[in-house]
């Protein structure tokens, strides 16, 4: 029976998989240092706002579910990385609220030992009238630091009695630190004192 009565329109949207604007990136750290691994989503239609990160360890072939350090947001992070993490491969998973799913890129973690460090253990009485203590430290190429230190020498007139802590530093070719602490004891050492 006319006249025809028209409703008003609605918009049909047509999920798409979440598109990843910005892969994850291959990361480089030295023992005890935090990586971070990061993924951008844009265009997609929903966009994404599930996400779930992996770790692999056998490069690739299988993939576990991470819980911490930010599994579930855009941005993963390794608190304190461990030799044993070295070469593991990270990705995640977009997803938006249709269950449509896109796995990122895999990132590679690669973790760097910390040079073993050594410092020679100093007299065990350094006078305060004493010349240069020369400061020896393994592997060469490092630098020493503390009250009295100059270069690679210890210069006893240039503190006052007391005990100070040197340490030196060395930085290996992976750009990784460590340190190693002596302990230089400066006396006052009456019998040199002539009266």
């Amino acid at each position: 029976c006319p006249p025809a009565v028209t409703s008003s329109p609605v918009v049909l949207n047509v999920a798409t998989a979440p598109l990843i604007s910005a892969q994850p990136a291959n990361t480089t750290v030295c023992v005890g240092a935090n990586a971070s691994f990061t993924v951008a989503t844009a265009g997609s239609v929903p966009p994404a706002n599930i996400y779930q990160w992996q770790v692999s360890t056998d490069g690739g072939a299988t993939w576990t579910n991470l819980t911490t350090g930010g599994s579930f947001t855009p941005t993963f992070t390794i608190t304190g990385a461990v030799i044993g993490q070295h070469n593991n491969r990270y990705r995640v998973l977009v997803t938006n609220f249709c269950g449509q799913t896109t796995p990122s890129a895999a990132a590679i973690l690669t973790v760097n030992a910390l040079p073993i460090v050594t410092a020679a253990a100093l007299p065990s009485r350094i006078c305060i009238s004493d010349t240069l203590v020369p400061l020896s430290g393994s592997p060469v190429g490092g630098s020493w630091s503390g009250i009295g230190v100059s270069g690679f020498n210890f210069v006893p007139s240039a503190t006052a009695v007391g005990t100070y802590t040197l340490t030196y530093t060395y930085t290996n070719p992976a750009g990784c630190t460590a340190t190693a602490p002596v302990i230089a004891k400066v006396e006052d050492c009456q019998e040199r004192i002539r009266l």
